[in-house]
Parts: structure tokens; C-alpha cells; sequence
């Protein structure tokens, strides 16, 4: 499955970090702007393809 996720702060693709694995690990910095980020996913249902689909997407790290 393909994902296009961007950086909230500079918009370039981080794709790349859009992982399951990465939902537990703390801060992800954008290595473009360096703003530490915090992904998060959402499960939405998907008609086209007849089931449920998980979304990530990336917040701005605040403590």
C-alpha cells in the first residue's frame, strides 16, 4: 500500500517513517526542518476497496 505523509511544519514527504513500528518510539525528527514529530494513525473505512484502511499522519511534538 502506498502512503504520502508530510511534514506539518515543511510539507516534504516522510513517507518513509510512516510505520507501525514507529508509533510507540517518541519523536521522529523531519530531517528537512529538524521538527520533532509524533505519528499517529486512524482507521477509516474504505468503500473502494471494501474494508478498513489505516491512515498515519504527523503532529507537531508537545510534551
Amino acid at each position: 500500500m502506498f502512503y504520502y505523509v508530510d511534514c506539518p511544519e515543511c510539507k516534504k514527504d516522510l513517507s518513509r517513517f510512516a510505520e507501525q513500528e514507529n508509533l510507540d518510539k517518541g519523536a521522529i525528527y523531519c530531517p528537512y526542518c529538524e521538527s520533532a514529530l509524533r505519528l499517529k494513525y486512524g482507521e477509516i473505512y474504505e468503500q473502494e476497496m471494501g474494508g478498513d484502511c489505516i491512515i498515519f499522519w504527523f503532529e507537531k511534538w508537545e510534551d
